[in-house]
């Protein structure tokens, strides 16, 4: 089983959020999210929610607008439909479904839209929507509604006063009243954009040992987050995925590790959710400078899985995938005596992926043309010879692209 770090998982996937949108040309509040998830672990607090039950909560509320609907189906200027609204939900709930959280969490995400008069995007009453959903409602609108940066210590009789009256009436009213326990002086400081990184040390510390099954499901949600960024770089994360966990079992490996392989292969690619969506589908070849730049990802990629995964050689396999058994490859520029086996199997799986899927600067190749391909690299002595033509006779049976998911995993864990 492999420990987790829950705090850091978060703090990796808040980042990728606030990257994703950046790229994608928005200029979103980032305080918006730790707002809510400050206000809602205070009231959690408050109410003497045990630790795990805490954890899972605030989870949520700093991930609840994982999934942003899309700008097309927006009416007016701000006010999106109640089609997009349940869009927004369903998937942003399917997607946190995948993570290891230490307590269940249905429906905090889906009815996060829900007012308790029924007017909500499922139109749900205040009784059938769980009281997190309901928090991260109201801590949501509020924070959309006041500006914290301004409010000051001196208008907080008048924020309390809003809460009970006016808009505020739509709201679980226990909610409210649990929120208006813990709005204070002292909270109000800690809503400011300039102090909300406190959050961090305020969360809880959390680790979790994961067992395979919750392996599949977080390399799943990985791959589909970066699939956010780019259609692309989700298609070949799941990919290269597949084929290391078929090669790994070729090659005998247990199925602990092979859960681990599979994890590494969906996110091996994270670095890049720091990178434009533009830049990586761009539709002709890079440039120098563009090229330095994508190169980066693979040091990032392994500055993220350490956050999660700590000193777990699997941050190493992650960011030896552009690695060389020459010495030629990035980011270290390692030789075939420093890459451990996973790391050697890895690039290869990346290079054979890469190699016969269809990109703008070239078309699908055919397993006939990969080998071809990738048999000069391993002649050339930049991958391992044995592998290289393991790769070529196991995965000659498919076609590119469509190498299948391992049947141990459960079908919710790789569609959403």
């Amino acid at each position: 089983m492999l420990q987790i770090n829950i705090n850091g998982t978060l703090a990796a996937i808040y980042r990728a959020m606030c990257s994703l949108d950046a790229s994608a040309g928005f200029a979103p509040d980032y305080a918006h999210s730790i707002r809510v998830a400050t206000m809602c672990m205070a009231v959690g607090k408050s109410l003497n929610f045990p630790e795990k039950r805490l954890q899972s909560l605030v989870a949520c509320a700093l991930l609840h607008d994982i999934c942003s609907p899309p700008p097309y189906k927006v009416i007016g200027e701000s006010v999106p439909s109640q089609e997009c609204l349940q869009e927004h939900c369903r998937i942003g709930q399917s997607m946190l479904d995948l993570l290891p959280l230490p307590t269940p969490i249905d429906g905090f995400i889906l009815y996060h839209h829900e007012l308790a008069d029924g007017s909500g995007a499922f139109g749900m009453s205040a009784e059938q929507v769980p009281f997190e959903a309901s928090l991260i409602c109201l801590c949501g609108f509020l924070d959309m509604t006041v500006d914290f940066d301004k409010i000051g210590p001196t208008g907080l009789p008048t924020l309390r006063k809003t809460l009970q009256y006016g808009d505020f009436d739509r709201f679980n009213p226990h909610a409210i009243k649990a929120l208006l326990k813990v709005l204070d002086g002292k909270l109000l400081h800690l809503l400011r954009s300039d102090l909300t990184y406190l959050f961090w040390e305020a969360f809880p510390p959390c680790n979790l040992h994961l067992n395979n099954n919750a392996l599949y499901k977080l390399g799943a949600f990985v791959a589909h987050l970066v699939g956010a960024q780019s259609e692309y770089t989700r298609e070949h994360s799941l990919q290269v995925a597949n084929i290391y966990w078929l090669l790994g079992r070729e090659r005998g490996y247990d199925k602990n590790l092979l859960a681990e392989l599979y994890l590494v292969g969906c996110m091996h690619d994270c670095g890049k959710l720091s990178l434009s969506g533009r830049l990586l589908d761009k539709k002709s070849r890079l440039d120098t400078v563009e090229m330095q730049i994508i190169e980066t990802h693979a040091h990032l990629s392994q500055i993220v899985l350490r956050s999660i995964a700590g000193a777990s050689p699997l941050c190493e396999w992650a960011s030896n995938h552009h690695e060389r058994l020459d010495g030629s490859g990035y980011p270290n520029g390692l030789r075939a005596r420093e890459l451990d086996e996973p790391s050697q199997l890895l690039a290869v799986c990346d290079v054979y992926e890469a190699t016969g899927a269809s990109r703008p600067y070239h078309p699908r190749r055919s397993p006939r043309q990969i080998r071809s391909i990738i048999g000069k690299m391993s002649d050339a002595g930049k991958l391992n010879p044995e592998m290289v033509a393991q790769a070529c006779g196991v995965l000659g049976h498919y076609r590119p692209g469509h190498v299948p998911a391992p049947s141990t995993i459960e079908q919710t864990t790789v569609l959403l």
